[in-house]
């Protein structure tokens, strides 16, 4: 039997909340879509955004950033069913464990498929 692993399900409200009507997003979501990069807040600091799916966006964060090629990013999914798209498989009860708290500002590191470019996981591991 693997460690007992606990998940806090504190909702804290989103800083974001006030700041995007429809417009906004729409504009942001283009944005992104069209290879763009992005400073938006998350739950916690603001950070920069692009489509996982645009490399060369990953790729410009990346020289933003200043950081090593063998630095993951952290990949944002609203469920479970798009994480999925990113994981291998879910280790012991890590799928039970995010089920039961999603959505919360937390970050889980799991095995990423192999589909998965390694600019994205560099290390096998998808965040």
């Amino acid at each position: 039997m693997g460690p007992k692993v606990s998940v806090s399900t504190h909702r804290a409200p989103c800083p974001t909340a006030g700041y995007f009507n429809g417009v906004s997003i729409r504009r942001v979501a283009s944005l992104l879509a069209s290879g763009g990069v992005a400073v938006l807040p998350t739950d916690t600091i603001y950070g920069f955004h692009c489509a996982a799916s645009r490399l060369d966006a990953v790729e410009r964060i990346r020289m933003i950033k200043g950081r090593a090629g063998r630095s993951g990013f952290i990949l944002l999914a609203g469920d479970l069913d798009m994480a999925g798209n990113l994981v291998a498989r879910w280790p012991g009860s890590s799928e039970a464990i995010l089920a039961g708290a999603w959505p919360a500002p937390l970050t889980a590191i799991l095995p990423a498929r192999r589909t998965v470019p390694e600019i994205l996981a560099p290390n096998g591991a998808v965040a």
